[in-house]
């Protein structure tokens, strides 16, 4: 995430889009976690993705206003069915 993006949502409530697809012919299962530096992290969030192009939305609550000075980052753990899908 770019370090203007997480400058606009400094002490604010956001609300993140992904655009998501299971890469097989089975649902798979995801969680999704946040790293924002200075901004804190997020609560995992996880979702079961299907075959077909789906949006899932989760908000995250930015509590500390300091302006962060590095990108943030999404983390996608796939598979979380343990049959080692994505």
């Amino acid at each position: 995430v770019p370090t203007d993006a997480l400058r606009e949502m400094a002490g604010k409530t956001s609300t993140f889009a992904l655009t998501i697809e299971a890469a097989g012919d089975e649902p798979v299962q995801i969680a999704v976690e946040c790293d924002f530096g200075r901004l804190g992290d997020c609560a995992r969030h996880r979702f079961t993705v299907n075959t077909e192009k789906m949006d899932v939305l989760f908000r995250v609550s930015f509590d500390k206003s300091m302006a962060p000075a590095t990108p943030g980052r999404l983390l996608l753990n796939a598979g979380l069915g343990g049959r080692g899908e994505g």
